[in-house]
Order: C-alpha cells, then structure tokens, then sequence
C-alpha cells in the first residue's frame, strides 16, 4: 500500500491542487527534494529512537506515521498543507527501514537477514504492488482520491494491529544479534 500510495497516487493527487499541472510538478519535485534531505537527516536520529524505544515499537510508530500522513492526505486538499503532511515522509521511510533491518538481524540468524530482506520484504512487496494497483486503481477511478486512502489507512489500522500482537518482542526468541536498550 506504501508504495502504490506513494509513487503512483500521492505525486497525481499533489499535482491536481495546484491551478496548473507544471506549477503542481514543479512544487512536487521541489518538495520531493527537500523530503529527501530531511529523510537522510532523519536516519541519523530513528537510531537513537530505537535504542530509546525498541524496534518493535519503533517498526509501530512508522505504521502510526504512515497512517496519518496517507489519512490527512484524505482530508485535507489545501497544497500548504498536504505539503506539510508529505513531509512526514521524510520520518516514515526511517521508521519503517532502519528497525526493518534491525528486526531481521535481531530474531533470525544473521547470516540470513539479507536473503529474508530480499524475500520476506522486497518481493512480497512487489508482488504486492502487482495485485494491489488495479483494484486500488479502480477505486480510485469510483470513488476518488479521498476514499480511496481511507480505504487503504483502513487496511493500515488493521495491519498495524495485527503486528502489534504478532511481531516479537525484543528480548523473545533472539536468534540474531541481541538488541541492548538504554
């Protein structure tokens, strides 16, 4: 749902807010680059949120981020804003990558973790992506832009659930590298 939201939904859905699609492209690309920078910056801090929290609820504040940024994006449709919200982006993608990783090498073996990432993540989610674009095109297509994230946020809070009573904890079953708190 991420990536179908972000790459194929969000940048048509931006552009459509502003009174031409140039002056939308262009502020999207603007925005874009500066969400980049802030992300990079970000990842030098969702380490330290991660010794402070876990990564377990490090992976969960990203779903909790990831909810509202695509749900306020339903709700509001002044650019200022939206921009703004795009800007949670730049907090999401950390939240989401770097406890990601740490999750794997903590509760596998780690001389598994890059053949679990490549399977376990990057193919589910491109499989994923295959399935889910038509129908969430279509959607999009009947019911607009709106709905169409509140469907997939529906989907989020569910999911986001279901991970907070499935994923382990980070002192159960620690095959990888043990994870130390402060």
């Amino acid at each position: 749902f991420y990536t179908i939201y972000d790459q194929q939904m969000f940048p048509d859905f931006y552009t459509k807010l502003f009174s031409s699609p140039e002056i939308g492209q262009q502020m999207y690309g603007t925005l874009n680059s500066i969400q980049v920078f802030c992300e990079a910056f970000m990842m030098a801090l969702v380490p330290i949120i991660m010794m402070k929290i876990g990564v377990k609820r490090t992976l969960i504040l990203g779903v909790i981020v990831m909810f509202f940024r695509i749900g306020l994006s339903g709700v509001f449709n002044d650019p200022t804003i939206v921009s703004i919200i795009k800007m949670l982006h730049a907090l999401e993608v950390p939240l989401f990558s770097l406890p990601m990783f740490r999750y794997i090498t903590l509760h596998f073996d780690t001389k598994l973790s890059a053949t679990l990432y490549m399977i376990g993540f990057q193919i589910a989610a491109q499989v994923g992506q295959v399935i889910l674009s038509t129908p969430l095109g279509i959607l999009r297509d009947y019911v607009g832009y709106e709905k169409t994230f509140f469907v997939i946020i529906a989907i989020i809070f569910i999911t986001g659930i279901f991970a907070t009573f499935q994923l382990k904890n980070d002192n159960q079953n620690v095959y990888g590298d043990p994870f130390i708190t402060k």
